[in-house]
């Protein structure tokens, strides 16, 4: 999670545009906070990049994946979208041998 302007959680839906094609995440539309949405496994996968977006465009339509936006790199210079790295701290959740 990171902290928002209160300005886009008023007026603005969060949706993830890129690096979420495997549906790892789901995330709040209204606040912008990020969920995951199964067990991640350390081994199998130690991080993601994921580019959120915010838009007050009305005719956005998400798939539950992604969403149909473009990222541009003004979207990053004027704070539209952010680049969010998850890295996965490991567990030891195997059994001693």
């Amino acid at each position: 999670m990171w902290p928002i302007n209160n300005v886009y959680s008023l007026c603005c839906t969060f949706s993830s545009a890129q690096g979420n094609e495997d549906r790892w995440f789901s995330i709040d539309k209204t606040y912008g906070n990020i969920y995951t949405k199964q067990k991640i496994d350390r081994e199998r996968v130690s991080e993601f990049d994921l580019v959120v977006k915010a838009s007050n465009d009305p005719d956005l339509v998400c798939d539950g994946r992604m969403c149909d936006v473009e990222v541009e790199r003004q979207d990053f210079e004027d704070g539209a979208a952010i680049r969010v790295q998850i890295l996965v701290e490991d567990k030891n959740d195997n059994l001693p041998r």
